[in-house]
């Protein structure tokens, strides 16, 4: 297994730490965009409802609406901007 896999909870993303602070969200949205890049490895990131404009937002994604188990994928380029964005709904 690669030891490069793992989990680990960023606080500033759940709802309680994340609601009220847009700019802590897009600094840990960074921080993860950054690592993506330099480390050559994609990462999934998990938010709820609260939380979810900021981390568009970080993204320079518009705000959106999404429904529950709905994701969004983003492409990063190599600067870690964002080259292009993928919207799913769970199957039916």
């Amino acid at each position: 297994m690669d030891s490069r896999l793992n989990s680990q909870t960023l606080a500033i993303l759940n709802e309680d730490e994340g609601s009220d602070d847009p700019d802590g969200v897009a600094e840990a949205m960074d921080q993860l965009r950054e690592r993506a890049v330099t480390d050559h490895v994609p990462i999934a990131v998990c938010g709820h409802r609260p939380v979810l404009p900021h981390m568009l937002n970080a993204l320079d994604l518009p705000e959106r609406a999404l429904g529950t188990a709905e994701c969004v994928v983003v492409h990063l380029t190599d600067t870690a901007d964002v080259h292009a964005v993928e919207f799913h709904r769970p199957l039916a």
